[in-house]
């Protein structure tokens, strides 16, 4: 309903569109031409029209159409999109990348410009003033000080005063406050009759005093010149930690307390811990003369209690304390804590002494007493009052064995006696006695002493407890009493341990002494299970492991002849006892002996008789000792005693030593026919053809062994390098192809493969190679670290930082992380991952050798020294030039040390490769 003056809104919906307008030009539509625009199609039948309206509508879209904004859908989306369609596509895109390329340096250039603007128009106030704040840098403390307070000047302040009025003060108060630090004239009789000179100081004077005491206070703090104070800021805020404060509500707690405290003394005053803690709330409050005078209530109140008078001897100071204490022992004369009190006071020892032999006086019985009184004496004097000690506490052990420490061994044999007869159930005084008899020679007697004690407290119904009894046995080996400690040790061993359980079970307790450093405990056990169990081998072995790491040589020797006589067949320990003869003790006589010894004793066991290792330990103690033709014999009786392939390369090894030629090759030739399959015989008799430079014979030899031996990696590198060395690298190519095949995942045929490729030149090809090698074998340390020599400089340390993370443990990794550090010029961490190479493997004498490179050229004496020591002691048999070092003729009876001088020369360069 419209009324009269009511304007209607224009509907721009019923307006005529101006000439040549297109709906949605304006915000980037364009126009296109329709069906509707040229003209009506043809007449349709009246009863079809809205059927096919609608078919319409749906096909094209008509039914999203608006008057305003045109179709909604797309025109084209029913049409197939082709490789064409993809091409336009991408070539727009390219277009309109390249245009915002272009645009890109003028936009940021743009936006760089507006945000430097904003960053000025709206500078914060820190911003504003940091010029003006560091010039505050050059101000000193005086004139800072002298900077005028901010005055307030507003209105508001100013009203404030005007409000305010000034009266005079009336001459009463003048009057009062002159009264007041004035003092009174008036003289009483008292004071006229001793002249007006007795009486006691004015409040005024006190008043006075602490004025002048505050006043010099304050001077002495302040500065003379500017005002300033001058305590010391660090030592004030110290003192202050120490004072005791009170908060507002703890003050309040004091007083509830205190008052708590008042009402139970006073409701029982027999009460003695009412009275303490009354005391102490007094003490923590800082107001000791009343925690004083509270607990001398207590002690007047509770004198039989000695935690009221320990409290206020404690209150006290010095004399005061020795005056309460000795109140004290009137009241309790049989007070131990209090009689130890009264002599933590004295400073004298003497006066010690005294109080302490008065309390014995009291207290005869008290071990306390007793021990610190003995604690104060020498050891004539000791022992006397030890002698009364026991007497008057003959229960306490301690003093019967310190007694019996103290005296000569017939005074200590008759102490130890009456210590049994008075506590027959300690063992502890059995154990003395033991340890007695061992310390005067008289061993025998210690395995008698320990029987008695199993009896005797048995006897007495004494519980033995397994495990404390091995417990002191521990404890007699730590005071040097081994006898006593195996003594017991038998007698305990057995107990409480079925049958079918005793070897594990004292296996076990043998190793648990070992873990607690018991070394002579963990012996004796072994050496009973040993008599229990005669014929175990293992038990032996480790028993003879025990004695070799903590135990003498002739101990050790003794242990393997029982060994031996036991377990007369064990190859194992008689081998032990050859070494240790020849190896240790440097017998070669001995070492002979015991071999002798060996057969003698299997000379029916033909097992024994045909043991490989027997026979070329027999040989090695000949070679050693350079009696050749005696080794010669023993090969010879041990190829027809003991025939295997290890015996026959002894052989050929010990007659290519001496250059005996032909007997080489007749002895490689008869090995080969019974061992074929064995891969050092074949790689011998070709290196013997090389050697008299008959080439096709070697490589007949190689060819003959890779058909029985054709995964034996060290024979196919003997073949490739063959043929590398008489120029036919297209053949070692081959060659190494065809070991790859059968060894696969054989790292030193992949290096040999890269080594081919470099030294012919092509290291595009050797690089290949490489990287097919670490895909081919991914776990491999060595060649992740042979790779860092194709990795530029800059790039090497976080090559080697990745490889650790998945190769930590591989040594070869380790010191390839040395190397680095060594180039770079970082000596101390070059040692140290150093050490952590050889630690890994001590085996690669490679490793020792550039580790005694460095030590040369960085390192002192000592390190030298110490770098030749560890190396001897790991004795290393592998290494790429180790090996080839140590196998050669002239090399082979050098010690350890030589040879690995021998194979740093030879690396000398290593680190200039390294550093390329």
């Amino acid at each position: 309903m419209s009324g009269i003056g009511v304007k209607r809104p224009k509907n721009y919906n019923d307006l005529v569109a101006p000439a040549n307008y297109i709906p949605g030009v304006g915000r980037g539509a364009h126009g296109f031409v329709t069906q509707s625009d040229i003209g009506p199609a043809d007449a349709v039948e009246p009863g079809t029209q809205s059927i096919m309206a609608g078919a319409a509508a749906s096909a094209n879209g008509e039914g999203e159409f608006d008057k305003f904004t045109g179709f909604q859908d797309s025109l084209f989306g029913n049409t197939p999109y082709d490789d064409d369609d993809r091409e336009a596509d991408e070539l727009y895109k390219m277009v309109d990348e390249r245009m915002a390329e272009r645009r890109k340096d003028k936009v940021d250039d743009i936006k760089e410009k507006r945000f430097a603007e904003l960053d000025r128009e709206h500078m914060d106030v820190k911003r504003q003033f940091e010029d003006l704040k560091r010039g505050l840098s050059s101000v000193t403390m005086e004139e800072w000080n002298n900077i005028p307070e901010v005055g307030d000047h507003s209105l508001k302040r100013k009203r404030e005063k005007e409000k305010e009025i000034f009266t005079p003060v009336p001459d009463s108060v003048v009057e009062a406050e002159r009264m007041h630090n004035s003092m009174e004239t008036y003289l009483d009789p008292h004071q006229q009759l001793f002249g007006g000179f007795d009486s006691s100081d004015a409040s005024t004077s006190m008043s006075a005093g602490k004025q002048k005491v505050l006043s010099r206070t304050l001077d002495r703090i302040s500065d003379n010149v500017t005002g300033q104070t001058v305590v010391d800021p660090r030592g004030y805020m110290t003192s202050l930690n120490s004072m005791k404060t009170y908060g507002e509500l703890e003050l309040g707690d004091i007083e509830k307390a205190r008052q708590i405290y008042r009402s139970m003394v006073d409701s029982n005053p027999s009460n003695p811990q009412g009275w303490i803690a009354a005391a102490r709330i007094e003490e923590q409050t800082g107001r000791i003369t009343a925690a004083r005078k509270i607990i001398t209530e207590g002690c007047q109140n509770c004198p039989g209690s000695e935690d009221v008078w320990l409290e206020a001897s404690h209150l006290q100071d010095g004399d005061n304390a020795k005056i309460i204490l000795a109140n004290a022992v009137q009241h309790l004369p049989r007070s131990v804590r209090i009689w130890q009190a009264a002599a933590d006071l004295e400073d004298d020892v003497d006066k010690k002494r005294r109080v302490f032999w008065k309390a014995l006086e009291y207290i005869p019985n008290s071990v306390a007493l007793w021990k610190a009184a003995i604690a104060l004496e020498k050891e004539d004097a000791a022992m006397l009052l030890l002698q009364r000690a026991v007497e008057q506490v003959p229960e306490c052990v301690e003093f019967w064995l310190a007694l019996a420490k103290l005296q000569t061994y017939e005074e200590a044999r008759k102490t130890l006696n009456r210590a049994r007869k008075a506590i027959p159930t300690e063992p502890l005084i059995w154990f003395t006695a033991a340890q007695l008899e061992e310390a005067n020679g008289s061993v025998h007697r210690v395995e008698g002493v320990i029987q008695k004690s199993l009896k005797s407290l048995r006897d007495n119904d004494v519980i033995i407890d397994r495990e404390k009894w091995l417990r002191h046995a521990y404890d007699m080996e730590a005071a040097g009493a081994v006898q006593t400690c195996g003594a017991i040790v038998r007698s305990v061993l057995e107990i409480g341990v079925e049958p079918e359980d005793r070897r594990r079970t004292w296996v076990n307790d043998a190793e648990k002494a070992l873990k607690e450093g018991a070394i002579e405990t963990a012996k004796a056990i072994y050496a009973h299970t040993l008599s229990a169990f005669p014929n175990r081998e293992e038990l032996w072995v480790r028993a003879y492991e025990i004695e070799d790491d903590f135990g003498t040589v002739e101990a050790s020797e003794g242990l393997l002849r029982q060994a031996v006589q036991a377990c007369s067949a064990s190859e194992r320990l008689w081998l032990m006892l050859i070494q240790l003869k020849y190896l240790k003790e440097k017998d070669s006589e001995g070492a002979r002996k015991a071999v002798e010894e060996a057969m003698a004793a299997n000379k029916l066991n033909q097992e024994f008789i045909s043991s490989e290792k027997i026979w070329i330990a027999a040989y090695q103690i000949e070679w050693e000792a350079h009696e050749i033709d005696r080794a010669r014999e023993i090969l010879r009786r041990a190829r027809t005693n003991c025939s295997s392939a290890r015996v026959w390369v002894k052989s050929a090894l010990l007659e290519w030593e001496e250059g005996r030629t032909a007997e080489e090759l007749a002895l490689l030739r008869e090995g080969i026919q019974k061992f074929s399959d064995a891969d050092k015989l074949h790689m011998m008799l070709g290196q013997l053809h090389e050697e008299q430079n008959q080439v096709e014979e070697a490589r007949a030899a190689y060819r003959t062994g890779l058909l029985k031996c054709p995964f034996s990696v060290p024979l196919w590198l003997l073949y490739v390098r063959l043929e590398k060395k008489h120029n036919s690298v297209t053949k070692a190519r081959s060659l190494l192809e065809i070991a790859r095949k059968k060894c696969p995942q054989s790292e030193e045929l992949w290096l040999e493969t890269v080594q081919l490729e470099r030294e012919a030149g092509n290291l595009p090809l050797a690089n290949q190679r490489l990287s097919a090698a670490r895909q081919a074998i991914p776990s491999s340390g060595r060649i992740w670290s042979e790779t860092v020599l194709t990795i530029p400089k800059i790039q090497r340390k976080s090559y080697i930082s990745s490889a650790l993370k998945e190769h930590e443990d591989d040594p070869y990794v380790v010191m390839t992380a040395a190397k680095l550090f060594w180039s770079l010029g970082k000596i101390n961490n070059a040692r140290e991952w150093m050490k952590r190479a050889v630690a890994k493997n001590g085996d690669i004498g490679d490793f020792w050798a550039l580790f005694y490179i460095f030590e040369l050229q960085n390192g002192n004496e000592e390190q030298k020294k110490e770098v030749i020591t560890n190396c001897t002691r790991a004795n290393p048999r592998h290494g790429e030039v180790w090996a080839s070092v140590k196998k050669q003729k002239e090399n082979r009876r050098k010690s350890v040390e030589e040879v690995l001088k021998l194979v740093a020369k030879e690396l000398k360069d290593v680190m200039v490769d390294f550093s390329k």
